[in-house]
């Protein structure tokens, strides 16, 4: 399929658009088993194909814009997975430019955008310009949603919370995590989500040497992930069996 875009010059509106669908499908199936560099190339496909679309249907007044957002969103986090940040910043902001330019505004894709990049400043260990981010983000987000029990906007509270948290500001984090913990109970399609918050509180009473209520979210995050018999490579019950491990250690070293 990627060889219709290097060597094929068909000007069938029909024939090129299948192809760069299955190219964008193909990527989002590499990308999501982490072979990053396949998907790379299967998404730059798909962008090639598109233009060339653009450049010999020009009489058809093609509008993709949403499908090059996408494109450049998965570039973009295809690019944060091979930890490499500013290469998924530069596909962030060509997005970001569609999405805020006249009738393809829109709030929500804005906002998602927005969470994408503070995620890569988030992991340049840059905290205070990854909260001004997932902040922007936040309100465009309860300016569409206007609903604060809405996953999508607890889910970028939680982000703020984890940069107060990398900043040792773990008061002003779990103040906030304590929050969406409430919130989340009354959403019955988030439970693995609630084992997340469990676990992130965990982490965080644990570098405040709060044992006890360190062992209490644990131990909720330890009965949910039980209940929903996650395979011992799930990032989840790895996270949680590191933190057991720790718990057992800090109480040995207190009993000794």
């Amino acid at each position: 399929i990627r060889d219709v875009a290097e060597g094929d010059t068909t000007d069938d509106f029909e024939v090129i658009e299948y192809a760069a669908r299955a190219n964008t499908s193909i990527g989002n199936i590499r990308n999501v088993a982490d072979k990053y560099d396949e998907a790379i190339a299967h998404y730059e496909a798909a962008i090639e194909l598109r233009k060339q679309n653009l450049e010999v249907n020009k009489e058809m007044d093609i509008d993709d814009k949403e499908e090059m957002i996408g494109l450049y969103n998965n570039l973009g986090k295809a690019y944060f997975g091979k930890k490499e940040p500013e290469k998924a910043v530069k596909f962030f902001r060509k997005a970001n430019r569609i999405l805020t330019s006249g009738r393809h505004k829109n709030g929500l894709s804005v906002a998602e955008n927005w969470v994408q990049m503070g995620n890569v400043r988030f992991k340049e260990k840059e905290y205070e310009d990854a909260r001004e981010l997932y902040n922007d983000a936040l309100r465009m987000q309860n300016n569409t949603l206007q609903d604060d029990t809405n996953l999508i906007i607890l889910r970028t509270r939680h982000d703020i919370a984890l940069t107060y948290c990398k900043e040792k500001k773990y008061d002003k984090g779990l103040e906030i995590m304590e929050d969406i913990l409430d919130k989340v109970k009354e959403n019955e399609d988030a439970d693995l989500y609630l084992i997340k918050i469990h676990t992130d509180m965990c982490s965080a009473f644990l570098k405040m040497d709060r044992c006890e209520d360190a062992r209490s979210h644990l131990s909720s995050a330890s009965a949910m992930l039980k209940a929903h018999k996650l395979p011992k490579d799930h990032s989840l019950v790895k996270t949680n069996h590191k933190f057991e491990i720790k718990l057992m250690k800090l109480s040995k070293a207190s009993e000794g």
